[in-house]
């Protein structure tokens, strides 16, 4: 039978896993790296919980907390979120370019979304379910506002 271990710092963090087989831990242990002899049940669950990671405290194995994950899955959101936020910005760049090349003043709605949107992508943290600002309307006599014309057909 396989005996596994978790290696980890001073600090309880985990950086990797040890096994008698082809992995065995170091002899002599490097100074400020500790081992700690664990199930093959308890190395499953620390080795798929790498985003949210257990810990070492006191030679016990911890899980992660409900708190460590909820923040996890918020830092998560968050960034996809921002995500969303520079891809909305950078195609709203397309409506800005067309008033500036037909001499359009840039709305002030559009200067708020944009500016919102810049917000979004800055901030180190926030409430994802906040969602994305509401893209206004194209300007009025923007390229993007006029129905493009559709081609007659021919037979």
């Amino acid at each position: 039978m396989i005996q596994r271990y978790a290696a980890y710092n001073d600090a309880g963090t985990i950086f990797t896993f040890w096994n008698s087989v082809d992995a065995p831990p170091p002899d002599p242990m490097p100074d400020g790296v500790h081992a700690l002899a664990i199930t093959e049940d308890e190395y499953m669950a620390a080795l798929t919980s790498r985003a949210v990671p257990y810990t070492v405290l006191e030679g016990v194995l911890v899980a992660p907390t409900l708190e460590a994950i909820d923040a996890f899955n918020a830092r998560e959101a968050w960034a996809v979120l921002q995500d969303a936020a520079m891809a909305a910005l950078r195609k709203s760049d397309i409506t800005v370019l067309r008033c500036y090349e037909q001499q359009i003043q840039v709305p002030a709605e559009w200067r708020t979304y944009r500016a919102a949107l810049r917000l979004i992508v800055s901030a180190p943290s926030g409430d994802a379910a906040a969602g994305l600002p509401t893209m206004p309307a194209y300007p009025t006599d923007s390229p993007a506002a006029i129905p493009k014309a559709t081609p007659k057909r021919t037979r």
